[in-house]
């Protein structure tokens, strides 16, 4: 097959082939490395001349598999066939489709080929079709096939030319590709250097107890009895995990490009172990910035995507561009994703009384865990109450720091809602996450009160997608919620762009003078009841 009819995007079908020879070296090698502990087992419990047909049997069976190992596409439907024994087909139709991913480590980039993974919604982590050895010319054509035999979604964004332009465009030049620099960044503020570090520690105590009795007795009375051995040891396992981190992100990120073609999104990365995944822009629901605590202090933030159906928990399946700078996210978004319509504002925040309630549980919390440690403090020194004013300060820490968190929690939140766009900001302890989602795609929204937010007017909402993850929002204004309820996830949205953000206040055309939209039309008849014109302003 030659590569000019790689990239022809006429293909309708393919008839049944089997995968690239190279399989039978690969396979036999996944089979054996299955099988090392029955191979060790062998060399020590029985003569080595058996492993001469356990040899045989493996490599029979790498070209059985090869052998009845087929795929095909016929109308838009991919099928696979494989099993030695037992006969086991696998259909997936093209329209089921949620993202098609190819990947490749060091043995597959020596022989040349590529595995190729398709996932439909429900699938997680998992590939619902694994094509395992393909060349690069068979690769794409499978992927343009069925591209092909996917009918083209109609949606709003069609109506508009610029949108429908950038949908159906060729491939271009890569949108963004991620730098030396911001991958250095990326590896030192990511989560892999405090999980090495833990790591790191957990295996030096561990060696330390496995040494012989002369050199524990060393390392504690002339290496860390003086201190100074100490602090070193701790300056080298951060500066090694710092390395392994980085060493770790370059493997797994670098080369990172993005590039949209033909109303898809194409992700590429890796050094060693290359992979490529596209994305249909139809099925991203939201995207989400995660403002990690270290990059935020520096201006940057990382873009995840939310797609219909693909609900794995895998932070590289759902990760748009690792790592951009803050005032650049939006641009970057809006030229990768147009059908989105996003056009950035400020946030409507929380009603200033509801702030307090992001303290109560933390401060309880942390009251209480403050409590236990003072009982432990006074119980352990027996000094009664004239405690160490170290030790005081540290039973009282877990108080202020909760506080903070909720502190944190409660200015952060926020949210703004237009035609096109809802907008819901959130944080954790460290992280702020702020959702961009399309209206009309949210898959339930949820309200909830207590008894004290009803008490106070309020209301909790949770909004579902149908990716498995959600975005909250607490404690915002009974009728805002009320009608957020109303609007998010209809259909056609009914909130016209030229009245954005707050669907709860008064629309400000119609404040106690005429309407814009109805010059005929005095503010009285607006002002109690709904302007036939904007559906969620009053």
């Amino acid at each position: 097959m030659t590569s000019e009819e790689s990239t022809t995007d006429t293909v309708a079908a393919i008839n049944g082939k089997r995968l690239h020879p190279a399989y039978l070296i690969i396979g036999a090698g996944r089979t054996l490395r299955a099988m090392i502990p029955l191979i060790l087992l062998s060399i020590v419990q029985f003569p080595p001349w058996l492993l001469i047909p356990l040899g045989a049997l493996v490599v029979v069976g790498a070209v059985l598999s090869w052998w009845r190992t087929k795929y095909s596409i016929h109308d838009g439907v991919l099928r696979v066939s494989s099993g030695i024994l037992s006969r086991k087909v696998r259909t997936v139709h093209a329209r089921r489709i949620t993202a098609v991913e190819t990947e490749r480590g060091i043995v597959q980039r020596i022989f040349g080929v590529w595995g190729l993974k398709i996932q439909t919604p429900g699938d997680g982590d998992s590939a619902a079709v694994s094509l395992p050895c393909l060349s690069a010319a068979e690769a794409e054509t499978v992927r343009n096939t069925l591209r092909s035999n996917t009918p083209a979604h109609t949606s709003t964004a069609d109506l508009n030319p610029e949108l429908a332009a950038a949908k159906s465009q060729p491939a271009t030049e890569p949108l963004a590709a991620l730098g030396t620099k911001e991958l250095l960044i990326t590896a030192v503020t990511g989560t892999s250097v405090p999980l090495i570090v833990a790591g790191l520690f957990t295996v030096w105590n561990r060696s330390r107890e496995l040494l012989p009795g002369n050199w524990q007795d060393y390392l504690e009375h002339e290496l860390f009895g003086r201190g100074r051995g100490t602090v070193i040891i701790l300056v080298v396992i951060v500066l090694l995990s710092a390395a392994v981190g980085v060493l770790l992100t370059a493997l797994r990120i670098a080369n990172f490009t993005l590039q949209r073609e033909e109303g898809r999104l194409r992700i590429s990365r890796g050094l060693v172990s290359q992979r490529t995944g596209s994305i249909a822009v139809d099925r991203v629901q939201a995207v989400r910035l995660v403002d990690g605590f270290a990059r935020r202090m520096i201006g940057y933030t990382s873009i995840e995507v939310e797609v219909a159906g693909l609900t794995g928990k895998d932070e590289n399946q759902r990760t748009l561009f690792p790592l951009v700078k803050q005032s650049l996210a939006a641009d970057l978004i809006n030229r990768a994703i147009p059908e989105l319509e996003w056009q950035p504002q400020p946030l409507l925040p929380i009603p200033r009384r509801a702030k307090r309630r992001y303290l109560t549980v933390p401060t309880l919390l942390g009251l209480s865990i403050s409590l236990l440690l003072l009982w432990a403090s006074i119980t352990w020194w027996g000094f009664g109450w004239s405690l160490p004013g170290w030790l005081l300060t540290l039973d009282l820490l877990p108080i202020a720091l909760p506080a903070a968190v909720g502190w944190a929690r409660a200015r952060d939140a926020g949210w703004a809602l237009d035609e096109h766009t809802l907008v819901v900001r959130s944080r954790n302890i460290l992280s702020r996450y702020t959702l961009v989602a399309r209206r009309n795609r949210v898959q339930i929204t949820t309200m909830s009160t207590n008894p004290f937010q009803r008490r106070a007017d309020l209301a909790s909402l949770k909004f579902d997608l149908s990716s498995g993850r959600s975005a909250e929002l607490r404690h915002i204004e009974d009728d805002d919620a009320g009608r957020l309820l109303r609007l998010v996830g209809r259909r056609h949205p009914d909130v016209p762009a030229e009245h954005p953000g707050r669907v709860g206040a008064q629309c400000s055309a119609q404040v106690g003078a005429q309407c814009s939209a109805h010059p005929g039309a005095q503010g009285p008849a607006h002002g109690g009841a709904q302007c036939p014109a904007h559906g969620g302003a009053q």
